[in-house]
């Protein structure tokens, strides 16, 4: 199978694209799958009304991804799995602007070290069917490794010394968790995931975190797809969100979708160790309606909505990102292509 995907997310002064190439390969015993993947943000960077020092610009980044997996089945019941990948660019647009921040700020001032981001993820595990064609049980480790631009700060030292020093975040984060799915098919019409994870990243207490996910035949032409997850983190971070899908085919060729999409959380942890980046509460909605053909071995989907996101008011500590940290109403648009063979 080959699967081709694009997607344009935009609002003013952003703009993010991404596209990828999927391939999978099934054979009796195995399942391989690569993607290729190509993304780019276009951003009009802004500081705030009272900075002085920090000057508008326009900025281009692109990033490059690889992620491969592979699941073998080595008994009737029991299958090992396989996955990695890397990464070359900045991941979301959060972070290039903090990143030209820092840099118009401190890049002239001994201490500072530009990073390019870039990163790399393994995992593996196993799926074991503890009840033929309707219970599985997968557990999976992972690790990734990401080099992120750095957090700055200048430190004022305290007597006897004399002067000031530019403290730096760490710039290379180390993430290991574990993953847990327990998949079941709980009658021929419904069939229940539920996942748990557990990670910790480079100066962080661990994130737990749970999903479930149901998929429900309601009638012989209708299905909804329902997700309902939650995360927690100490000290005092905590998230859940909600997501259902309708969908409705005629004879197994059009096919048209209704969706819904919901996410808040209380704010990302702070770092004490350095100026406070750290956005505010957070709460998104997101609808749309997407549309698919389906032929014998072609088929093609279009999706498109709005996407809304909405900070809490932000605090003085913050004020330097409150252009960054500020209500956007996005649109959303999606296509994909996919041939099999």
């Amino acid at each position: 199978m080959l699967e081709a995907n694009s997607e344009v997310l935009w609002s003013s002064g952003i703009t993010l694209t991404d596209s990828s190439v999927a391939y999978r390969q099934t054979r009796n015993n195995s399942d391989l799958n690569l993607n290729l993947s190509f993304g780019t943000i276009d951003l009009a960077y802004q500081p705030a009304d009272f900075d002085i020092i920090s000057q508008a610009a326009d900025l281009r980044e692109a990033r490059f991804a690889v992620q491969a997996g592979l699941k073998q089945k080595v008994a009737p019941s029991l299958t090992l799995l396989g996955a990695g990948g890397v990464y070359d660019g900045y991941v979301n647009y959060r972070t290039l602007w903090l990143n030209e921040y820092y840099q118009q700020y401190y890049s002239d001032v001994r201490g500072y070290s530009a990073v390019h981001p870039r990163g790399f993820n393994v995992s593996a595990g196993l799926r074991w069917e503890f009840r033929p064609a309707t219970a599985f049980l997968q557990i999976e480790g992972i690790y990734s490794r990401d080099d992120v631009p750095s957090g700055y700060e200048i430190v004022v030292r305290p007597p006897p010394q004399i002067g000031a020093e530019l403290h730096r975040s760490p710039d290379r984060l180390h993430t290991g968790g574990a993953r847990v799915s327990l998949e079941n098919v709980l009658t021929r019409r419904i069939r229940l995931l539920n996942e748990f994870l557990a990670a910790a990243t480079t100066d962080r207490d661990p994130r737990f975190s749970y999903q479930g996910s149901l998929n429900w035949a309601l009638a012989e032409q209708w299905v909804l797809r329902s997700v309902a997850g939650f995360s927690m983190e100490n000290p005092n971070f905590h998230a859940y969100a909600f997501a259902a899908t309708l969908e409705r085919d005629w004879e197994q060729k059009w096919f048209v979708s209704l969706f819904g999409r919901y996410y808040k959380d209380n704010g990302e942890i702070d770092n004490p160790q350095l100026f406070n980046v750290a956005a505010p509460a957070l709460e998104t909605v997101q609808v749309g309606l997407g549309v698919r053909w389906q032929g014998e071995r072609c088929s093609v989907k279009l999706v498109a909505g709005p996407y809304i996101t909405r900070y809490d008011s932000v605090e003085a500590d913050i004020k330097p990102f409150e252009k960054l940290y500020r209500g956007r109403d996005w649109g959303l648009a999606q296509a994909s292509v996919t041939y099999s063979f």
